[in-house]
């Protein structure tokens, strides 16, 4: 029970770091070009 937990924390974690980390390195480039500091 307890690997399967820090399995399903895991794997959601992950989907949501490779899901929104090209999400957020887009809009930082987009920002640094179009100077909306």
């Amino acid at each position: 029970m307890h690997t399967s937990f820090w399995c399903l924390n895991s794997c959601l974690v992950l989907m949501i770091v490779t899901s929104l980390l090209p999400i957020g390195l887009l809009q930082f480039q987009a920002s640094v070009e179009t100077g909306m500091w």
